[in-house]
């Protein structure tokens, strides 16, 4: 999983947010990228509950505010695949996961 290996590597590495285009990407319509919008696709429902799993992960190893609030947007981004795939059981454990960034946003601080 690339998630897997981002996560991993901005523990040990520092990352800068670039705001704008520097690269191209190609679509195509059987892409794998393009299955995660799909309506009660198996396949994608498999990989955005292993995406899940790294989500987890991903909250253990946080210990700081912008940490927590840069994970929140992924959270709601994996929401959002799973009410376009109709997995509603995900998407509240996704919900869950939200309330416990949000909850550590008040808590801690930077």
């Amino acid at each position: 999983e690339d998630l897997d290996l981002w996560f991993r590597a901005s523990r040990i590495y520092p990352f800068e947010y670039v705001d704008k285009i520097i690269t191209n990407k190609r679509v195509l319509e059987n892409s794998l990228g393009n299955q995660f919008f799909k309506p009660f696709n198996s396949r994608a429902r498999k990989l955005n509950r292993t995406t899940f799993s790294i989500i987890l992960k991903a909250v253990k190893l946080n210990n700081k505010k912008s940490e927590n609030s840069s994970l929140l947007r992924r959270v709601h981004y994996e929401m959002e695949k799973c009410l376009k795939n109709y997995d509603l059981i995900l998407f509240c454990k996704y919900a869950r996961i939200e309330l416990k960034l949000r909850c550590n946003l008040n808590l801690k601080k930077e």
